[in-house]
């Protein structure tokens, strides 16, 4: 647990807001988007038309590698998939962490699990619904739309955001993809998330499924 927690830091830092504050709910036009590699490219447009907010989760199941920066700390890289909810089966994610473990959320029973690869083992954790809500965009986010941008040459809609006293900017594809955050705390501490790559391929349903030959332990609190 030890290991890990640095990198969950560094997650929820740069993921965005903690604060709620109430946001006008629109929905979104979703078109699908064709991924590429590449690097991404700053932009700073004036605000212009178009729906009040994005999509606040992806449409379609999606695997994304990303970089994370903070301020203090060393970059690491992560992948996010998710799945969108299902006849068979809740909204899923799964976080896989620098050091081979990785975490399974599902966002629909409320289900937290943190798979331990190097020792064979699953931690349950307990559900906080403050820390489900950094794997994606809070509907208690304030936005407002800027325009068109890339990253890592992928098309993605700039929108600053707020909650509380926190405030950033994110770029989100029509699919609902957060491509990049970059967020400053309300002591000033900078951070970001942004995309190296993305791929649409259905990932098999094992990928978000704890191993059934491992074991379960409870969390060390002092980890």
């Amino acid at each position: 647990m030890r290991r890990i927690r640095p990198v969950l830091a560094l997650l929820l830092v740069a993921a965005g807001p903690a604060r709620p504050e109430t946001a006008k709910p629109e929905a979104a036009r979703s078109e699908p988007a064709k991924p590429e590699s590449g690097k991404s490219s700053a932009a700073k447009p004036a605000a212009s038309s178009g729906p009040e907010r994005p999509l606040l989760a992806p449409n379609r199941e999606v695997s994304v590698l990303y970089r994370l920066s903070a301020e203090g700390r060393p970059q690491a890289e992560i992948r996010i998939s998710s799945r969108p909810a299902t006849s068979a089966s809740g909204s899923l994610r799964r976080i896989d962490l620098p050091d081979a473990s990785y975490l399974l959320v599902n966002l629909s029973t409320h289900a937290l699990v943190m798979v331990v690869t190097t020792e064979g083992t699953l931690l349950d954790m307990p559900w906080d619904p403050a820390m489900a809500e950094q794997f994606m965009l809070s509907p208690r986010m304030r936005f407002t739309r800027r325009g068109p941008a890339t990253v890592s040459k992928l098309p993605c809609t700039v929108y600053d955001v707020q909650q509380g006293e926190q405030r950033g900017q994110v770029c989100v594809n029509d699919d609902g993809v957060t491509l990049r955050i970059e967020s400053v705390s309300a002591t000033g501490q900078h951070a970001a998330i942004e995309a190296m790559s993305m791929t649409y391929t259905p990932a098999p349903d094992s990928d978000y499924l704890p191993p059934p030959d491992f074991q379960h332990v409870q969390p060390d609190p002092a980890g």
